[in-house]
């Protein structure tokens, strides 16, 4: 177990000059999985920095606390692919039905990367993402559909939904 101490260091850092130490601390608290960091990383999720940026969004995914979810919804409309991408798979980790709707509008993004990492963040909700996957199933689009209907037939095959 990690000092307290430790911890507060480290989220102090997180407000530090030097990027590399900011990216560091950020890092390091998703590692360690305290929850006390949490509302310090979601400051750090709109830094200036986009690998700050990421490196807090992933650590919001880690520690799976659901005060992060309305910081990471924001941080789709971030101008890189890559933390929208981190964004989505931080909120299928945490599991927080209040991201349902949101991973759904991704399933209609434009580029396929967000899409498919929306199919498998309502995968990782489970059985309460069910109706927001049906009614996706029905838009017009082959890839969608063909995605989400492979997350159905791995549940009936064996996969319990969560």
């Amino acid at each position: 177990m990690v000092a307290a101490e430790t911890i507060d260091v480290l989220i102090l850092l997180l407000a530090d000059e030097n990027q590399d130490v900011r990216w560091c601390a950020a890092e390091a608290l998703g590692k360690i999985g305290d929850s006390r960091a949490v509302d310090a990383l979601i400051q750090s999720a709109s830094d200036e920095i986009v690998y700050v940026r990421e490196a807090a969004i992933k650590s919001l995914g880690q520690l799976q606390d659901p005060r992060a979810v309305d910081a990471l919804k924001q941080a789709l409309n971030d101008p890189y692919n890559y933390i929208c991408s981190c964004a989505i798979e931080s909120l299928g980790k945490i599991g927080d039905l209040r991201a349902i709707d949101t991973l759904v509008c991704m399933l209609f993004a434009s580029n396929t990367r967000p899409r498919r990492q929306a199919i498998k963040a309502l995968e990782e909700i489970g059985s309460p993402a069910v109706d927001a996957l049906l009614r996706a199933i029905f838009y017009q689009d082959s890839f969608i559909s063909q995605i989400i209907s492979g997350v159905f037939e791995g549940w009936a095959h064996g996969s319990a939904f969560h």
